[in-house]
């Protein structure tokens, strides 16, 4: 049963995972009771076109209320809200919202945006979980979180069913606990009866990403307040990239864009891989055009031309066939 939050307590619980975390989930969520005294919130990474199952697939195996996340909807104990493809599920001060706020890490909604707007608001009522995953979404949320007063709870890295994400934050900074899944559940039972700290001031990176996030126009000035120019181009807009001040090495653009080192990295390999087969779709069809050029020029008995147009055909057809053959043979490498 649904009920109102005590202000006192740590009892704003935020979970997020890519893939392998659904199943990590079920886990946590079979162990909590319909009268968790906490409000659970959950983001997956989903496709912008994804039709989400989560809330029926969830309430077949928790206590909780599960509910899909509204735009204004309060926060209340008892509950879990999942999120919504293609948009950030944040959190203000009394209630949810949902916005179509700039991807983070290639992705909306994104981790990230959920666990800092947490953080950012609720300070030391805060637990975030992340669970299993690629690359490193919610390692800058984390840390958000740790500044802000909240707890922190990471999947251990052998018990997920895809490592990056928990092991890239582990690797980054320590969390207060790690643990397997069918364990969190209970973990979180004895955390949400503490009482919060006192609140700790929250840094202006936090505060400034939670407001990009939510639409807060900003200038490109904006970004001199929490980070330093770099010679990176946004993946997402081919704007200038900041290095954010933070423990995390990450990235962020002046119209809001958000990248994690590994996923900066695995976004600029996408690039280059779009940019080397257009290259090579380029010197292939200017290989077909030169020998048909070369044909024309024979059937018009203009030999050198012919000769020419042929054997430029030839060097463009070979060095398409190097292209592709270093396309096909190349390693991925993420940070």
């Amino acid at each position: 049963m649904a009920q109102q939050l005590d202000w006192r307590n740590r009892n704003i619980v935020v979970i997020g995972g890519s893939a392998g975390s659904l199943d990590a989930l079920s886990q946590i969520v079979r162990h909590l009771p319909g009268d968790f005294p906490a409000a659970v919130l959950f983001v997956q990474h989903l496709p912008a076109t994804h039709t989400s199952a989560l809330p029926d697939i969830l309430a077949q195996r928790t206590a909780l209320t599960v509910r899909e996340a509204t735009d204004g909807a309060s926060l209340t104990a008892g509950t879990l809200s999942t999120c919504v493809p293609d948009y950030h599920l944040v959190l203000s001060e009394a209630n949810m919202h949902l916005t179509r706020g700039p991807r983070e890490n290639h992705s909306r909604p994104a981790i990230d945006t959920l666990f800092r707007s947490a953080a950012r608001h609720y300070r030391g009522r805060v637990v975030a979980v992340l669970l299993s995953g690629y690359l490193s979404d919610g390692l800058a949320g984390l840390s958000a979180v740790r500044r802000c007063g909240g707890l922190t709870v990471v999947q251990d890295p052998a018990d997920a069913s895809v490592a990056d994400m928990p092991q890239n934050a582990l690797d980054r900074h320590e969390a207060d606990f790690v643990a397997d899944a069918r364990r969190i559940g209970d973990l979180l039972r004895e955390i949400v009866t503490q009482p919060a700290p006192s609140d700790p001031d929250v840094p202006d990176d936090v505060i400034l990403e939670t407001e990009m996030t939510v639409g807060r126009r900003m200038t490109i000035r904006s970004e001199d307040r929490i980070g330093e120019l770099t010679p990176f181009a946004c993946p997402d807009c081919s704007g200038n990239l900041w290095r954010v001040h933070d423990d995390v090495l990450r990235f962020r653009c002046h119209v809001g864009h958000a990248y994690t080192a590994a996923d900066f990295a695995a976004a600029e390999q996408e690039k280059l891989e779009e940019a080397l087969w257009t290259a090579l779709r380029g010197l292939r069809e200017r290989a077909e055009l030169l020998a048909t050029m070369a044909s024309d020029a024979r059937a018009a008995k203009r030999s050198a031309s012919a000769d020419r147009f042929a054997a430029n055909a030839s060097e463009i057809e070979e060095q398409a066939n190097r292209l592709q053959d270093f396309i096909m043979t190349r390693t991925s490498v993420y940070a």
